[in-house]
């Protein structure tokens, strides 16, 4: 429903007004959806639906879909017509009639802006960092997330984009010699080239303990870290050759207090940025917003009980990740 006429207040939640809110708004913090989904990767679909075709063209694998522990049938041999309905992100606040009434009241624009700005930022944030946690948990292998039907009831949608090439196991220790240390990633980047093919930009991405059992072990050679490591942007390049990055990220569930690890401990993942995959945005079921597969949409309307005015915040995003492309090594780390 229309937001009706509140005087000064009315002009904040046009849809013109909002669009240009989103697009002032300063970025959000997604350090591994920037990481693996930089613009040239990311991918605006036409329908609510992503095709198996597209997700096994990026992944190197058919995606095994689970809704509340029950397969969702889909044929490898009719891939190119089968669809996976992407379930959208919806975040939403509530103005009450009394908290507009009080903006109204104190007549100062800049007020009334700012409330505005700031609830729709709040929803454009919350998107930003479930589409985060979305892609942390693509680096899995296993997207999980909980999904509302109309009747209000929901579950929980599962999908398996594949699983990672596992490497021989390392070990790397706190006084480990550099011929050992350049030993362990010369010999993880051969088998890792030899596995998935020519890679572009592959990057060891290390768990917190062998990050910092390779800080150490360098630290203590002679001449120090600084002769054998520069630090980058992102992390530190090792012997000119090794690009090398911390990845101690974690991302828990909604409705889950378990925090997991984007990469384990005691494990290395490697991934070639050159072909990390590509992040689909589906069509929001939305006609206000000419259903185009927006990163983010905002919008406003009047509610009658209780009172007031609700902002609704949305997207539909799917980070396919190429788990071909993706390998594991086990580290034991002394």
């Amino acid at each position: 429903m229309a937001i009706k006429n509140f005087g000064t207040f009315s002009r904040y939640f046009t849809q013109e007004s909002v669009a240009d809110i989103v697009s002032n708004l300063p970025k959000p913090t997604t350090p591994l959806m920037d990481l693996l989904f930089p613009a040239n990767r990311r991918v605006q679909k036409a329908s609510p639906f992503v095709s198996v075709a597209d997700i096994q063209g990026v992944t190197g694998a058919v995606p095994l879909v689970r809704r509340d522990g029950r397969s969702v049938p889909i044929d490898p041999t009719k891939s190119t017509n089968m669809l996976v309905e992407v379930d959208p992100i919806k975040v939403s606040r509530f103005l009450s009639g009394k908290d507009v009434n009080d903006l109204i009241s104190l007549g100062q624009a800049q007020t009334i802006k700012a409330t505005v700005d700031e609830n729709i930022g709040y929803l454009r944030d919350r998107v930003s960092e479930t589409t985060e946690v979305l892609c942390r948990q693509a680096l899995t292998g296993k997207i999980a997330y909980p999904y509302a039907t109309e009747d209000g009831q929901g579950g929980v949608c599962e999908i398996e984009l594949g699983k990672p090439q596992t490497l021989t196991a390392a070990t790397l220790k706190t006084n480990s010699t550099l011929a050992e240390i350049q030993g362990l990633f010369e010999k993880a980047l051969t088998e890792y080239q030899a596995k998935v093919g020519s890679a572009g930009k592959p990057v060891f991405m290390l768990g917190a303990t062998v990050y910092n059992n390779l800080i150490t072990a360098l630290s203590a050679l002679n001449g120090g870290f600084n002769a054998f490591a520069k630090w980058t942007d992102t992390g530190l390049v090792l012997l000119g050759r090794y690009e090398i990055m911390s990845m101690a990220l974690t991302f828990v569930l909604p409705g889950s207090s378990t925090v997991s690890s984007v990469v384990a401990d005691n494990q290395i993942k490697i991934i070639d940025l050159a072909n990390p995959g590509k992040l689909f945005y589906a069509a929001l079921d939305d006609l206000e917003a000419n259903l185009a597969p927006l990163p983010f949409f905002a919008k406003t309307w009047e509610e009658k009980d209780p009172s007031g005015v609700k902002i609704v915040g949305e997207s539909k995003p799917l980070p396919a990740i190429a788990m071909s492309r993706v390998a594991v090594i086990t580290v034991t780390v002394k």
